[in-house]
Parts: C-alpha cells; sequence; structure tokens
C-alpha cells in the first residue's frame, strides 16, 4: 500500500493514471490474479477519500472511462453515503477492465450483522461495454473456523484447503478475528468471497508453497 502509481501503463489506462495523479491518494495497491490457464499481473487500485475530493471530479473521471451512463447515474446516487473511492484497473489479453468502489467504512465499525461495505462497478475500456455491480457484505464476528467453513462452501475441494492454510497463517499474525466479505454480482450467479490480509503483513515468501499448489491445481504459468 501507499505505493506510486506506475510510471509504464497500458494506453487504456493512462487516461485514469492522469485523473489520478491530480489528487492526493489514501494508497495504491498492486495486486496478481490467479486464472485457469493464466496469471494475470498487471493489476492496480487506488484510493481517494471522499472528504478531498468532491463527487463531480469522481463522475467526471468516470464518464473519461466510458462508464455506460445508467451505472454512472446509479453510482452518482450511491456518492453522498460513501467514505471512499477506489479506481482500478487489469490489463487483460482481450482489453483492459476499469473499476471503480464506493466504500462505506463507517459502515464497519458499528456492524452487528453482515453489511454493504463496497459496491463496485467493472466494465471494459471498449465502446459500448455493460457494467457488472458486485456488492460486497461485510461479515462481523466470524472465527477462523466459520471462515473455513465459508471458503469451503464456496470454493472448490481442490482450492480450498490451500486458501484455508493461508487465512490460518494469517490469523497467527493479527490479534482480532480477520475481516471477511462475501461478493455477489448483479445477474451472475457466481459467488466469492474477500479476506482482508493487510494486517498480517504477510510476504509472498510466507505463502509460496500455497501459492506455488494454487498455480498448479489451475494450470497457470
Amino acid at each position: 500500500m501507499h505505493r506510486a502509481l506506475p510510471e509504464v501503463a497500458p494506453e487504456a489506462a493512462r487516461p485514469l493514471l492522469a485523473a489520478l495523479g491530480s489528487v492526493p491518494l489514501e494508497g495504491v495497491e498492486y495486486s496478481f490474479k490467479l486464472e485457469p490457464g493464466m496469471l494475470l499481473g498487471d493489476r492496480l487500485l487506488a484510493g481517494v477519500s471522499l472528504a478531498r475530493v468532491d463527487s463531480g471530479w469522481v463522475v467526471s473521471s468516470c464518464r473519461a472511462l466510458a462508464l455506460p451512463e445508467s451505472s454512472l447515474d446509479e453510482l452518482a446516487r450511491q456518492l453522498p453515503e460513501a467514505d471512499i473511492v477506489h479506481f482500478g484497473y487489469e490489463a487483460r489479453a482481450e482489453a483492459v477492465l476499469f473499476k471503480v468502489y464506493l466504500e462505506y467504512a463507517r459502515r464497519e465499525t458499528s456492524a452487528t450483522a453482515p453489511v454493504l461495505l463496497h459496491q463496485a462497478w467493472k466494465w471494459l475500456a471498449a465502446p459500448r461495454s455493460p457494467a457488472t455491480l458486485a456488492a460486497y457484505r461485510y461479515i462481523p464476528g466470524l472465527d477462523l473456523e466459520a471462515i473455513g467453513s465459508r471458503i469451503d462452501a464456496l470454493c472448490g475441494a481442490s482450492t480450498a484447503p490451500l486458501l484455508r492454510d493461508i487465512a490460518v497463517l494469517a490469523a497467527l499474525r493479527v490479534p482480532g478475528a480477520l475481516m471477511y466479505l462475501e461478493v455477489e454480482e448483479r445477474d451472475n450467479p457466481r459467488a466469492s468471497f474477500d479476506l482482508n490480509l493487510h494486517p498480517a503483513q504477510l510476504c509472498l515468501g510466507d505463502v509460496e508453497p500455497r501459492l506455488r499448489g494454487l498455480v498448479g491445481r489451475l494450470g497457470a504459468p
């Protein structure tokens, strides 16, 4: 976290980086993604506090990235409730995938039941590309056993044990409960989970055997 924006990026992502370079950032996160037969390594997410920019900047930035107007209207209606906006991209073989997340950070501290913590619109950098809407619901109070059970229910038998092992490693380094969210996309039966590992400060070397196992099971390079 809190790294600089990249000096080299896909051409389609350069307008996004220019917009982000004009405002104060809360942090920049780089990541990779494993898919069957594929490893995507050019992924970025940058956060901006909505206390430091106005909603007009958010809307105009999304419009410049060709977020469909129907989704743009929906996002604009949700902006007053949000605390942070995150912009990101993922370079894929066919095109760049843009993402914008609204984070309702204040809801976390008072949550005693599942609560919507993030909404994310994702769309390809292509003319008239539709956007998908993902809802990230924080489920407070889960212990490690409950998190493991949910991972088992969401993931295949070949990958769930490796993911559970990573959760155990993280839990050993965090005094409190891990932040666990479940994710659903509109008009998409796929379900997934999001486990916040940042407080554990794990390095790749700490989880290398599990990552190698995941790479092998997914047939990724």
